[in-house]
C-alpha cells in the first residue's frame, strides 16, 4: 500500500525516477509497491506506509499514526471483533512509540514481533485466564524507564482474560502511571474490562475489515494468486489470520473443504456417529499443523534475537570441546 506525502510537480525535461523495492523501474512499480520516487535532487513524494499491513481500519491507523508523533494518553484500549487486527495494530503502535525516528520504526517492529525489545512488555496466555502472579510480574516492569527508545510500552493481549482480582493489580498500575511508559490493552468490547479500567484508558474501536481489503493484503503481501485471495477472505468471515492460512497453507484449505463435505453428507443417524468421529479427527490435525506452524514461527524468531538466519546451525558456546 502507498501513503501520499505530497505532489510531485517535476520542472519541464526533470527525469523521474521510480524506485521499487531498492531497484529503478517503469511505471508498472506503481501496481507492486513503490518505495520510494527520486526527481533529480528531489526526495520522493511516495512510500509504502508502516501501517499498510492493517487493513480496513483507515481511521485507527491515522488516529494512533498522530498519537505516536506525540503521545498524549498514558493507557490505549483497542477493541474489536476476532480476526479484525487488535494485537498486529497494537504491535505496530508500541514500535511506532518506542523507535526513535520514522526510519528506525521497521527495525524496532522486527524485534517487538519476535518480543525481544528491551523496552517492550507482553502479557498474554493461552489458558482461559491471566494469572495475577503474571499480571504482579508485568506491572512491576511498568516503573522501568526506557533502555533504548522512546518510551516503554506495555501490550496486554486478551486483556478481557482478566479476573477482578487481577484487574485490580492493573487498577493501581494506570491510577499512578510512570511518566514514560504506555499501556495498550486489547479486548473484544469494552463491556469485557472493569468499568474502572476503562475509564482509565483512551479507547479505540476497530471494525470488520472488508473481504475485499483482507484480500488485497494477502495478494501483495503474501503472495497469493487473487482468486485464492478472494476465496480464502470470504470463507473465513473477513477473519485476518484464518484467511491467510487458508490462502497460504493448502492443507488447510483441504481440511476445511474436507469439514463442509462432511457435514453435508449427514443424512442418517448412523452418518451424523460417523460424522463425529471423523470431525475430531479433522480437528486433531488442524491443531497439530497450527502448532507445528507457531511453534517454527517462534524459533525463526528466536534465530532472529540471536543474530541467526532461520534454519541456520547454532554455533557452539565458545571454548567449547
Amino acid at each position: 500500500m502507498l501513503a501520499w506525502l505530497g505532489p510531485v510537480t517535476p520542472a519541464p525535461g526533470r527525469q523521474i525516477k521510480l524506485k521499487a523495492r531498492g531497484q529503478s523501474v517503469g511505471e508498472s512499480a506503481l501496481e507492486r509497491g513503490i518505495t520510494s520516487i527520486n526527481v533529480s535532487g528531489s526526495r520522493y513524494a511516495w512510500r509504502v506506509s508502516f501501517w499498510s499491513e492493517i487493513v480496513g481500519q483507515p481511521e485507527a491507523v491515522q488516529t494512533l499514526q498522530r498519537e505516536s508523533e506525540a503521545p498524549g494518553a498514558h493507557a490505549w484500549l483497542i477493541t474489536g471483533p476476532p480476526g479484525s487486527g487488535r494485537s498486529n495494530l497494537a504491535f505496530r503502535f508500541a514500535a511506532s512509540l518506542i523507535a526513535r525516528s520514522e526510519e528506525d520504526r521497521e527495525a524496532v517492529f522486527q524485534q517487538v514481533q519476535a518480543q525481544t525489545h528491551p523496552d517492550l512488555g507482553v502479557l498474554t496466555t493461552q489458558k482461559l485466564v491471566i494469572d495475577i502472579k503474571a499480571a504482579r510480574e508485568i506491572v512491576a516492569t511498568a516503573h522501568y524507564s526506557p533502555a533504548e527508545g522512546r518510551y516503554r510500552v506495555i501490550v496486554i493481549e486478551d486483556a478481557d482474560r482478566m479476573p477482578e482480582r487481577t484487574s485490580n493489580v492493573l487498577l493501581k498500575a494506570l491510577e499512578e502511571p510512570p511518566e514514560r511508559t504506555i499501556w495498550i490493552l486489547c479486548a473484544p468490547s469494552e463491556a469485557d474490562l472493569l468499568p474502572t479500567i476503562r475509564s482509565r484508558a483512551r479507547s479505540l474501536r476497530l471494525v470488520t475489515p472488508s473481504a475485499g481489503d483482507i484480500a488485497k493484503l494477502l495478494h501483495e503481501r503474501d503472495g497469493a494468486s487473487e482468486a485464492d485471495a478472494e476465496r480464502a477472505a470470504r470463507l473465513a468471515q473477513s477473519h485476518i489470520g484464518m484467511a491467510r492460512r487458508l490462502a497460504t497453507d493448502p492443507e488447510s484449505m483441504d481440511r476445511r473443504d474436507r469439514t463442509i463435505k462432511i457435514a453435508l453428507g449427514i443424512e442418517t443417524l448412523g452418518d451424523a456417529m460417523h460424522a463425529a468421529s471423523s470431525l475430531v479427527k479433522v480437528a486433531e490435525a488442524d491443531a497439530a499443523a497450527l502448532t507445528e506452524r507457531l511453534d517454527a514461527s517462534e524459533r525463526d524468531d528466536a534465530m532472529r534475537s540471536l543474530g541467526l538466519a532461520p534454519g541456520a546451525a547454532i554455533p557452539r558456546k565458545c571454548g567449547h570441546r
